[in-house]
C-alpha cells in the first residue's frame, strides 16, 4: 500500500539518491552525459538539498511502498516558486517515479495526494511545467484533472526548452 511521507532533514541523502536516479534515468537519452552529470550536480547535491528542506515555502514527500522510496514530489509556494509566484497557489515542481514502479499508479498517488495540502493552505489551484516534448508526462497530468494555461522558458544547462504550464483548479 502506498503512503506519503514528508521528508525531513534526516531524509536528505535518500532525498538526493532518489533525485540524481530518477532525473538521469528521465533525461540521460537526450542530453551528453557531460550535460546530465553537471545538470545533477548543480541540482541534487545534498548542500542544495539542505538549503531546499531548511526553505518553509519548498516541500518535498517520498511515496513510500512497504518501507521503500519508490517516488518523490517538490512542491513551491509564494517566491519558491519557479515562475508565478502567487500566493493563490501551488507548484508542482518535480515529480518522478522510479523506473521500475512506473504504471503502477505513484504518480497519481503523488498528484493526488497534493490536493489536500494545496487545500489546507488555502491555495485556488495547483501548477506545474512540463517539457514540451514529453508528451507522455502531458497526456498523464491532462488524464488526472490539470488543463494547460502557458508556456514558459526551462534553462537545462546550455539550452533554453519550453515547458507547456498545467493547472488543477481545487
Amino acid at each position: 500500500m502506498l503512503q506519503i511521507k514528508r521528508v525531513t532533514e534526516t531524509d536528505i541523502s535518500d532525498l538526493a539518491a532518489i533525485a540524481k536516479a530518477t532525473f538521469y534515468h528521465t533525461y540521460s537519452y537526450s542530453k551528453t552525459e557531460e550535460v546530465i552529470t553537471k545538470y545533477i550536480n548543480d541540482n541534487f547535491s545534498i548542500d542544495v538539498i539542505k538549503e531546499k528542506i531548511a526553505n518553509e515555502n519548498i516541500q518535498f514527500y517520498f511515496a513510500m511502498e512497504n518501507d521503500k522510496i519508490v517516488g518523490y514530489i517538490q512542491i513551491n509556494q509564494s517566491v519558491a516558486q519557479t515562475d508565478l509566484k502567487d500566493e493563490d497557489n501551488l507548484e508542482i515542481e518535480r515529480l518522478y517515479v522510479n523506473h521500475e514502479e512506473k504504471g503502477k499508479g505513484i504518480g497519481r498517488f503523488l498528484c493526488e495526494s497534493m490536493v489536500p495540502i494545496g487545500q489546507s493552505l488555502g491555495k485556488e489551484y495547483i501548477w506545474l511545467g512540463v517539457w514540451d516534448e514529453n508528451e507522455k508526462a502531458i497526456a498523464f497530468y491532462k488524464k488526472i484533472g490539470y488543463i494547460p494555461f502557458g508556456e514558459h522558458p526551462f534553462y537545462f544547462e546550455n539550452t533554453v526548452e519550453n515547458d507547456i504550464l498545467l493547472k488543477r483548479v481545487l
